[in-house]
């Protein structure tokens, strides 16, 4: 079984905290199946790692909310590493995990916005909601989150980590990576065994090349981006980024190192705003019935205009880094 069996005593597992990524253990000569394993089995680590507390319902939102990027990472180490032209690779089981782990994503969602918006509301916020409508910070917060997603209960979610469909994506995910060649030392001229493919990671940096240009292109045009183009660029930066990070574990250059702290600037403007545009989205739903939350969104509307201005220069810095690898 993939995950610690689900009766176990909740107190017999203590509250560890959330498992971010980890770098990739890659060398220069490696070919393309050995990259893809170190690539699966960084993510692995991250999942499962979150995922075992989510199980037990005894974890945090950091645990959700990591559990989410380990997909994430997944998803996009499986688009660099995959293309049509890449021979020898089980094309199809890296599809049906793909889609295992873009599902499992999506029915985090829920518990992960709802966990944002609790935390969303600044002190400030609740403190003028508190003197609008005479009440302390602790009741101003529920007239804010009373009125919109409630958070999940742990149980919920303990019970999607531990469906069949979550237990069959982890094993599939095991399987794959018990598929791949672990590296191995070179063999010596009298070896008969067969050659290793040809080192993979130029090509990658080649490609990742291409993802940098392409996102710098939508970021030039950032001004003119709605909420929705927005939360796309979002993506693609996320996307770019992770690839880029686990190709920096093989070979680390002055540009590619520029370019990565360019990239997590950015996606935390792009963060802030698409947390804010989720819950004005939700305030206006209620705002006809609830005054709080009608209070809430004029805000809410002026921070997140705010945070729009001061983004702009962050595009910009991004649009005018060097291309990663071309030292």
């Amino acid at each position: 079984m993939a995950l610690p069996d689900p009766q176990a005593s909740a107190a017999a597992s203590a509250l560890a905290p959330p498992c971010t990524a980890q770098l990739l253990a890659l060398q220069a000569d490696m070919d393309h199946a050995q990259v893809l394993r170190q690539v699966l089995l960084s993510c692995q680590a991250q999942i499962e790692g979150n995922a075992r507390h989510i199980a037990r319902a005894v974890f945090e939102p950091g645990h959700v909310h990591q559990l989410r990027v380990g997909l994430r990472r997944l998803r996009s180490g499986l688009r660099l590493m995959a293309s049509k032209d890449d021979l020898g690779l089980p094309a199809e089981s890296l599809a049906q995990l793909n889609d295992a782990a873009a599902r499992l994503f999506r029915q985090l969602g829920p518990a992960r916005e709802a966990d944002v918006l609790a935390e969303l509301w600044p002190p400030q916020l609740l403190a003028q909601i508190a003197a609008e409508f005479h009440v302390d910070a602790a009741q101003a917060r529920h007239l804010l989150q009373g009125e919109l997603a409630p958070r999940l209960p742990a149980a919920a979610v303990a019970r999607l980590l531990r469906s069949r469909a979550s237990q069959a994506f982890l094993v599939q995910l095991r399987d794959l990576i018990a598929q791949l060649p672990a590296p191995t030392v070179k063999p010596n001229k009298a070896s008969k065994s067969i050659p290793a493919g040809a080192p993979v990671l130029p090509k990658l940096h080649r490609r990742l090349r291409r993802w940098f240009l392409r996102a710098q292109l939508e970021a030039a045009d950032f001004s003119n981006l709605d909420a929705s183009g927005r939360h796309a660029l979002r993506k693609r930066l996320k996307r770019l980024r992770y690839g880029m990070e686990f190709c920096l574990a093989g070979h680390a250059t002055a540009r590619s190192q520029q370019g990565l702290p360019l990239l997590r600037q950015a996606l935390q403007c792009l963060g802030e705003l698409n947390d804010q545009a989720g819950a004005m989205a939700q305030l206006r739903a209620h705002a006809s019935q609830a005054p709080a939350a009608q209070f809430a969104l004029g805000w809410l509307a002026a921070l997140h205009e705010q945070q729009l201005r001061q983004t702009v220069p962050v595009m910009k810095a991004l649009v005018a880094a060097p291309l990663p690898w071309r030292d």
